[in-house]
């Protein structure tokens, strides 16, 4: 996969995180694909739920694997475990 997919201003599109946000939109659209063809339409806002809940566990989850694997870079530094924005996910 290639590192840099492109570069919009001082964005960069890299490889991996198309194939994670493709990923994600697959999911939500399959789900809601599915729980459009269900009789029971409350279920729609259950599997909602539970997908923006996974996906924030997701990314909790994996941040916190990417500072327990850089420990020794974060143990000096903790307030900066915190900046999702700056990669490690």
């Amino acid at each position: 996969m290639a590192p840099i997919l492109g570069r919009y201003g001082p964005f960069l599109l890299y490889g991996y995180t198309a194939a994670l946000y493709v990923g994600i939109l697959s999911g939500l659209l399959l789900t809601a694909w599915r729980v459009t063809r269900s009789p029971d339409k409350a279920l729609a806002t259950v599997w909602f739920d539970a997908f923006l809940l996974c996906l924030a566990m997701a990314l909790i989850g994996g941040r916190v694997g990417f500072v327990i694997g850089e420990w020794g870079y974060f143990q000096e530094r903790l307030p900066l475990a915190w900046r999702i924005w700056q990669g490690g996910l």
